[in-house]
């Protein structure tokens, strides 16, 4: 009887498999997938802004006044600087998940190391070791 009863607990006995990784390795890939989805949201935003180039209106039924004309222009203009804004915040982060990527650690844990061109000695010897 106490074997079936310790046959009933051990098949109750639920195993959560963990991956072991080490810290610097998760941070790779945790990097690696944020500059793949950086790059996919770049090119959307490139494709958007082609889309939306490609968009002309093909009929205008009457002609526009110099003020309509003056707002569209302004409007197109904000929109476009808006455009480049986004784009080029987007390419910073690119860049800043790359650089971090090859130097090995994220942006935040170099910033709090010291400057990312010098420091102390002792921050120095901490980064080599």
């Amino acid at each position: 009887v106490s074997t079936l009863r310790y046959a009933a607990r051990a098949k109750k006995i639920m195993n959560k498999p963990k991956v072991n990784q080490n810290p610097k390795d998760a941070l790779l890939t945790k990097l690696q997938s944020e500059i793949k989805s950086l790059r996919r949201l770049l090119d959307k935003k490139d494709k958007y802004i082609e889309k939306m180039q490609v968009q002309t209106p093909k009929i205008i039924v009457e002609e526009p006044s110099e003020e309509e004309r003056r707002r569209a222009k302004i409007e197109a203009e904000k929109h476009r600087e808006f455009v480049n804004q986004v784009r080029e915040d987007l390419l910073n982060r690119l860049n800043d998940a790359k650089s971090s990527f090859i130097q090995g650690g994220s942006p935040r844990a170099r910033d709090s190391r010291g400057s990312r061109r010098g420091g102390s000695r002792a921050v120095r010897r901490r980064m080599t070791v």
